[in-house]
């Protein structure tokens, strides 16, 4: 069974479709995960979610190694220039 997600405001139109696209409501919310800018509260319930839902465990990991990966080629490109 899925946590219930609490919403931030309506997610946009990119994660609607994400969402849509990825099969589970609750997959637009991995934006706000990975960046912190959820409540606690909510980070802990969509945690919970994590634990019960592969979708959004494979896109949480997926959205970690891009951004990880584009903060690397930052840092790259600054120590060339």
């Amino acid at each position: 069974m899925h946590a219930h997600i609490t919403s931030n405001g309506s997610p946009g139109r990119r994660q609607r479709h994400l969402a849509g696209e990825l099969g589970c409501v609750h997959a637009g919310s991995v934006d706000s995960y990975i960046a912190g800018s959820m409540s606690s509260r909510t980070q802990a319930e969509f945690e919970l979610h994590l634990l019960d839902c592969e979708t959004c465990l494979r896109a949480t990991e997926l959205q970690r190694l891009l951004s990880r990966a584009i903060r690397e080629y930052g840092h790259k490109k600054m120590r060339t220039t």
